[in-house]
């Protein structure tokens, strides 16, 4: 069956059009009441303009403003759908559903296998009342792409995914396609236990107390609370608004812990850069996969101390030199990450270097300041003896 994924968007359109059409990695883009593609230089720059002019870009009551919906329409990989077959599927579902909406949706085949998918972008505001999108019914969604997709030959199960699917006659039955539907999601990548736990790691390796620890972890749509101690205490971690994703830090693993987080918090200092931000984005655009590189990349600048990307370019070079190949590759793939996303500046501040090495920090500040006093004594010592040769050739 044709899967369908949803995601909300609550900041511009610009970072996820950024993020989709970046590189290369768009296949083609269509563009539904925003004008022909070809001349529409900046479909995302459109769209804010079109909700800040009716209003729509200001929270609701103590909400964030939902500035979009993104959908994810991810063909079964058993039709090979041709990129062709899936632009008239995505255009013809989204056409049917958001008649008056703004769209714009890029195809991509990034993905484990290469299955051609669509991302279909779609505003918050109605062009004929400049009302605010109210959250679609997700199983009407759903139907309709189910019936875009037996229209044109494509494997289907009938009627909604929430109510269960029926026969042609509109009774309930069983779901062949259930064991079908899981396999598709899996192949997609998605768990929301790694979502939860790339999530945790962002916000556990930016902070450097408890509450910021809490703080990140809200900006970033997770909920924490204290576990029982039956449960063996500690956190346990909810996917915001989603009461039936929700995971402990022991299952996680012991960096998870509360007393993990605190260990992790306490051995390094922060670096200084908003990987929050970068996070956020691959939030924004459900790509797990790129979630779960932030997050790598940000324990990889933490860990090590960097400070730069010309900091990372040594170590790299280093590792190199010494036949390290899996660690310059491991460096090399963080290095991407953070140019990627702006998560460290090229040089390091001025007056601030590179830390070589995040082990014993303490002990490397004590031999260095032992050091600095055998000098300090060693030429104290010297200039006494040039006071007593001095007082010596004057007698």
């Amino acid at each position: 069956m044709t899967y369908l994924k949803a995601i909300s968007g609550h900041t511009g359109a610009g970072g996820i059009r950024q993020y989709l059409e970046r590189g290369g990695r768009a296949l083609a883009v269509d563009l539904l009441n925003l004008g022909d593609a070809a001349l529409c230089e900046d479909w995302a720059a459109e769209m804010d303009r079109t909700r800040r002019l009716a209003g729509n870009d200001t929270p609701w009551g103590r909400r964030r403003a939902r500035t979009f919906k993104h959908y994810v329409v991810s063909p079964s990989p058993d039709d090979r759908v041709c990129l062709e077959d899936l632009r008239a599927l995505a255009t013809g579902w989204a056409s049917r559903c958001f008649p008056d909406f703004e769209v714009a949706i890029v195809y991509h085949d990034d993905n484990e296998g290469h299955v051609p998918h669509a991302h279909v972008v779609v505003n918050n505001t109605s062009l004929d009342t400049g009302r605010r999108l109210q959250d679609p019914d997700p199983g009407a969604l759903n139907g309709a792409l189910q019936e875009e997709s037996r229209r044109m030959g494509l494997s289907h199960f009938q009627g909604r995914i929430d109510g269960g699917p029926r026969d042609d006659e509109g009774h309930a039955r069983r779901r062949p396609a259930g064991r079908q539907e899981r396999e598709i999601s899996s192949r997609g990548g998605y768990s929301w236990v790694a979502d939860i736990r790339a999530r945790v790691s962002v916000a556990r390796d930016t902070s450097s107390s408890e509450r910021e620890f809490l703080s990140a972890l809200e900006s970033l749509g997770v909920v924490a609370r204290p576990a029982s101690e039956r449960t063996g205490g500690g956190w346990v971690y909810q996917l915001a608004g989603v009461t039936s994703r929700q995971v402990s830090g022991a299952r996680l693993g012991t960096d998870y812990t509360r007393e993990g987080v605190r260990a992790r918090m306490a051995a390094t200092r922060v670096a200084a850069f908003d990987a929050a931000a970068a996070a956020r984005d691959a939030i924004e655009v459900g790509d797990l996969s790129e979630l779960g590189r932030v997050a790598s990349a940000v324990g990889v600048v933490r860990s090590r101390g960097f400070r730069s990307l010309r900091g990372m370019d040594s170590a790299i070079a280093r590792a190199e030199a010494e036949g390290r190949a899996r660690d310059a590759r491991f460096l090399s793939e963080a290095r991407e990450c953070c140019a990627d996303h702006g998560l460290l500046p090229e040089a390091p501040p001025r007056g601030v270097g590179e830390r070589q090495s995040m082990r014993h920090p303490t002990k490397r500040r004590s031999a260095d300041a032992f050091a600095a006093r055998c000098d300090a004594g060693a030429g104290q010592r010297q200039a006494a003896r040039g006071d007593d040769e001095h007082r010596r050739g004057a007698r």
